[in-house]
């Protein structure tokens, strides 16, 4: 999955209306990341009735010698969609618990009969392997 995010200016007007203080280091992060695309590191879904979602990105790099670069602001950052302009699910159809959170594809595995995909049983008559529910939903299409 690709994610692209919007404008500077666009990227700081969102910033400052979810309560963050847009200092040197958040402005610069700001600046790096805007217009880019970039792949996505981490894919969460929040919100039963209104469904949420928020992306990551991976900030830092490994370092030659194997551990983190320590030149980097942040590790990590998640955003929600509002902060994108566009996201390239690449294709794949992407579905969440709406009671635990968990998401999955089609694709996969089905840990109750490993045999078969979720698609091959159809999602909606999946159960969870988290909470154990059947309340699946689809995210994109």
């Amino acid at each position: 999955m690709k994610i692209t995010f919007k404008d500077y200016d666009t990227l700081v007007k969102l910033a400052k209306e979810e309560g963050y203080n847009i200092d040197k280091d958040f402005d610069w992060f700001l600046k790096e990341i805007a217009g880019k695309t970039f792949a996505c590191s981490d894919y969460k879904v929040s919100g039963g009735g209104k469904i949420q979602e928020f992306f990551s990105i991976e900030t830092s790099a490994v370092a030659q010698d194997g551990g983190f670069n320590t030149n980097v602001v942040f590790g990590d950052f998640s955003v929600p969609k509002t902060w994108l302009d566009n996201v390239d699910y690449e294709g794949k159809i992407y579905w969440t618990c709406i009671n635990c959170g968990m998401i999955i594809t089609p694709d996969q595995k089905y840990p109750f009969d490993i045999k078969k995909t979720y698609g091959d049983l159809g999602v909606e008559n999946c159960v969870c392997p988290g909470c154990f529910t059947k309340t699946f939903k689809v995210v994109n299409s």
